[in-house]
């Protein structure tokens, strides 16, 4: 297993290929997280929304409470590995849903424990994903004589998005796959998950298992060979994945370099990133500091008051949140449901699958786009797709919406155009911004964008279709207000730390276009 540091001299080019690895087990990983959680609320019904509801309570309060100290007592490597092993508890809590189907209570329990341990691995490992990124940029900027830091954040950010996305978009196909094998195997489509007890389509279902319409058919009920496979597929997947990650390389300075990574950056401040440092007893290997503190318990909360430019790329998370419920909810739950009434889980299947295509495509020249011109153009253009996806719903009749298909395909496209630069510039503008304090600005971003999924699987139920969209568009463009905001504070600091340097010889800073 490669998990020794790198040592000093290492060529930039051994960065990105770790960081490959990385990419790549991270997106099997998740894939498989991302896939079951698409699927959960489609196959278990009212369990499947309660799974989803706990898994982004806990994915919140471990951001908020847990991950920077987590982070610190583990190490970003040691994190990542843990965390990729307790996901794949929440991916197996589908097929272990599955078999208990025929138990409505025992089925919700297992799925509603699934997605709570589901949101503490979520915590901390998107906040570890989001160290490991930052680092690797650090060090890869540090070893190459052609990329600046801000380069080589938008260089790793690209390569990660395309990864990621590419892998998710491969995952999601395999129920499509399976259905069809299924289908061409048993013509009259005889299989379903409702339990032996279930009845006919035209009453109404138990509230324990509320099953979508298309869940029934006139044959004798039983589980279904495809949902079990797929289940079985996706945590064959997440188990191998996390085994993956041991042989990702440990991004802690070596023995003989006590310095922090990150310690000097071009803000002149120290990082509060993993320390190695030398012991004094020969052979020893180096020790990390004690994570269990006040500051790391609360590093979130406090990166509000040491940087409060934090708060202003809040509303960014938010919008993306609110706007992923509202294609999950409105788009794939219930229009496209209408629209396709013959096959709406294939229909919806694609269509999500559209949304990755269409982000995983856009990563390259969005990057390209982020290196010349800076990341705040790209996130307005993300943003602007956002507002104009939610603009659409909100002001169009349903029957158009329901009848128009191509009107439905653009709408995806514009969340996969929202969603290209959330994965992508958006990680890599957290990176640029706050490079002493990695750890806490990622775990903020978690914690907004988890807040706002919990509370939009509990409030947009309840909501009309004019409210869900119009919370999306509000959000919008108070996050392209923030955005600006946020840049003005950035360019202005920045010229704070020009006027106080000038005449000083600067070796390795950039001033960079979006800050």
């Amino acid at each position: 297993m490669q998990h020794q540091p790198f040592l000093p001299g290492t060529a930039a080019s051994a960065f990105t290929k770790n960081f490959i690895r990385f990419s790549v087990f991270f997106a099997l990983n998740h894939g498989c997280v991302s896939a079951v959680l698409n699927l959960s609320v489609i196959i278990l019904g009212d369990a499947g929304a309660y799974q989803s509801g706990a898994l982004y309570i806990t994915y919140a309060l471990t951001a908020l409470l847990a991950a920077p100290a987590l982070l610190a007592l583990f190490g970003t490597r040691l994190a990542i590995i843990v965390a990729s092993f307790t996901y794949c508890i929440y991916i197996i809590s589908l097929p272990l849903a599955l078999l208990a189907v025929g138990s409505p209570n025992l089925l919700t329990s297992i799925a509603i424990l699934g997605g709570a341990i589901g949101g503490i691995a979520a915590g901390f490992l998107w906040s570890a994903q989001g160290a490991y990124f930052a680092t690797t940029a650090k060090l890869f900027s540090e070893a190459s004589d052609d990329f600046t830091l801000q380069r080589a954040t938008a260089r790793f950010a690209t390569i990660f998005a395309s990864i990621f996305l590419g892998f998710e978009l491969l995952l999601r196909a395999v129920p499509l796959v399976l259905r069809q094998i299924e289908h061409a195997q048993h013509a009259d489509g005889a299989f379903t998950m409702a339990p032996p007890a279930m009845p006919p389509p035209s009453s109404p279902p138990p509230n324990q298992l509320a099953m979508p319409p298309s869940a029934y058919t006139r044959a004798a009920p039983s589980l279904a060979t495809s949902e079990i496979v797929v289940a079985v597929v996706y945590s064959v997947i997440g188990i191998l994945s996390a085994g993956g990650m041991l042989t990702i390389r440990d991004l802690d300075r070596p023995k003989d370099d006590d310095r922090p990574i990150g310690a000097e950056d071009e803000a002149g401040r120290g990082a509060e990133a993993v320390i190695v440092r030398q012991d004094s007893s020969a052979g020893r290997a180096p020790t990390k500091p004690a994570g269990l503190s006040f500051e790391r318990v609360a590093a979130a909360v406090l990166l509000w008051k040491k940087d409060p430019v934090v708060l202003l790329f809040a509303p960014i998370q938010i919008t993306f949140g609110l706007c992923a419920a509202l294609v999950g909810y409105e788009l794939s739950g219930k229009i496209v449901r209408a629209a396709f009434p013959s096959n709406p889980i294939e229909a919806a299947s694609l269509l999500s699958g559209l949304v990755s295509l269409v982000a995983a495509v856009m990563q390259v020249p969005f990057g390209a786009a982020a290196s010349r011109c800076g990341k705040l153009p790209v996130v307005l253009v993300g943003l602007a797709a956002f507002a104009t996806l939610s603009y659409l719903v909100l002001v169009l009749e349903l029957s158009v919406l329901e009848s128009e298909h191509g009107l439905i395909v653009l709408l995806y496209v514009l969340q996969g155009l929202g969603r290209a630069y959330y994965e992508g510039t958006n990680k890599a503008l957290y990176a640029d911004s706050f490079p002493a304090d990695n750890e806490a600005a990622f775990a903020n971003l978690v914690l907004a964008n988890g807040l706002t999924a919990a509370a939009a699987d509990f409030v947009f139920p309840s909501s009309t279709r004019q409210g869900r969209a119009t919370a999306c568009l509000v959000a919008a463009c108070l996050a392209v207000v923030a955005s600006l905001g946020a840049a003005v504070v950035q360019r202005r600091r920045l010229r704070h730390r020009v006027a106080q340097t000038q005449g000083e010889e600067r070796i390795g800073v950039e001033v960079p276009a979006d800050r």
